[in-house]
């Protein structure tokens, strides 16, 4: 059976589940991405834009969760220091490797060298900068962001904010992962100890 064929059996079945608002969670990105893409190319219409619209890979859907403060995996520290990971063609070609490093970040233990490697080049950086400026001005004057610092492999990003919600709400927008927000207690520096 063609994947013309497959989508034109596929589509319909998923239809009702999209218009009720459920979202559509697959493993396999080679599969589920042919939803957002492959799909609307076999010109099926507005129910295959919605079902576009509502397909999530299971790493995209958490990321979606612990951004939005919904998802609270009670997960074990692994012993390991490091862990290497390695994207599917598929993931980084629809731009969707970003949430399988945000849902590693939720694994204690492990360092996953990210940071470092994606945010390498002054052009990147310098994009990552303009888009966070762009959605800063979006959400008004009441969040700053002072600066950032970035390592091997996280990214450490100041704020002045009168709550955490509008920081989520920074990288929701922005696309970026907010894996863990603390606030500043105290700050401290060599004249302290005189």
């Amino acid at each position: 059976m063609s994947a013309a064929s497959r989508s034109r059996i596929t589509d319909p079945a998923l239809a009702p589940h999209v218009a009720s608002g459920a979202t559509i969670v697959g493993l396999e990105p080679s599969c589920l991405l042919s939803l957002r893409d492959e799909f609307l190319a076999f010109g099926l219409g507005a129910d295959a834009t919605a079902l576009a619209g509502r397909a999530l890979l299971l790493t995209e859907y958490l990321a979606r969760e612990s951004a939005a403060g919904r998802l609270n995996l009670p997960l074990r520290p692994l012993p390991q220091r490091r862990a290497l990971v390695h994207g599917h063609c598929h993931q980084k070609a629809f731009d969707a490797f970003r949430a399988t490093l945000a849902v590693l970040e939720l694994v204690p233990g492990p360092d996953f060298p990210t940071g470092g490697h994606i945010l390498n080049s002054p052009d990147e950086l310098k994009e990552i900068s303009t888009r966070s400026c762009e959605v800063l001005n979006e959400l008004g004057p009441t969040i700053t962001w002072i600066q950032s610092y970035v390592t091997d492999n996280k990214l450490y990003c100041v704020y002045i904010s009168p709550n955490e919600a509008q920081i989520q709400e920074h990288a929701r927008i922005s696309g970026f992962p907010a894996n863990r927000i603390s606030q500043v207690m105290n700050i401290i520096d060599p004249t302290t100890a005189e």
